[in-house]
């Protein structure tokens, strides 16, 4: 289980709050976003638990892909949630704003935290803290990457990312296969997302701790 928190210009929290809830109908999310008030952060933040570590990947890269929102990923571990979270388990975990404070001083603008379950396990266990920080660090790379990419890379990728070939990607943007092709390597596409192969199972190990 994991808890996304994103923190952003106040005039944008109620586009991209419709946005993240919109992904409840596709079974992304367990419990609805929400604006929260978290300790040690001016202003208010979007959070909510997610069970699946690409969707919380997947979102968090998308929104501070931007530069203007900052992304705190907390890995909670298995908990008794099915449905949709009751009141007693609402708020974000205690350690979502020093994760979003110390996200707003990264280059990538994401940090990586541990609670719960994960937490408890990663008390006196080396190598699990160094998981934690190779995760963290992979994924402050890939939004780096990600931030740095321009519009028409960043589309030439999305769409062969929906499966698409690079001579279909290319009818689709009516250019040639060679600029798709020229888009994906300048973008630096696949090494992302070789990182993120790399990346997610890590996660989704650490987000099911506790089964």
């Amino acid at each position: 289980m994991f808890y996304l928190a994103l923190h952003g210009p106040e005039g944008e929290n109620a586009r991209l709050l419709d946005a993240l809830n919109g992904r409840t109908a596709a079974g992304g999310t367990v419990g609805p976003f929400r604006t929260v008030q978290v300790d040690g952060v001016s202003g208010s933040v979007l959070g909510g638990r997610m069970a699946e570590a690409p969707d919380a990947v997947g979102v968090l890269l998308s929104a501070v892909r931007s530069r203007r929102w900052v992304g705190a990923l907390v890995i909670e571990g298995r908990t008794r949630v099915v449905g949709a979270p009751g009141d007693d388990i609402a708020e974000p975990p205690r350690e979502t704003g020093p994760a979003v404070a110390r996200a707003a001083r990264r280059s990538g603008h994401t940090a990586v935290a541990l609670t719960g379950v994960v937490g408890e396990s990663a008390a006196g266990d080396p190598d699990l803290q160094s998981d934690l920080r190779s995760v963290e660090a992979t994924l402050d790379l890939v939004a780096v990457l990600e931030a740095r990419r321009s519009g028409p890379q960043q589309a030439a990728g999305r769409l062969v990312d929906a499966g698409l070939s690079q001579r279909e990607a290319a009818a689709e943007l009516g250019v040639s296969q060679q600029a798709v092709h020229s888009r994906l390597r300048h973008g630096l596409w696949n090494e992302t997302r070789l990182a993120l192969d790399g990346l997610l199972p890590l996660l989704e190990r650490l987000g099911r701790t506790g089964e």
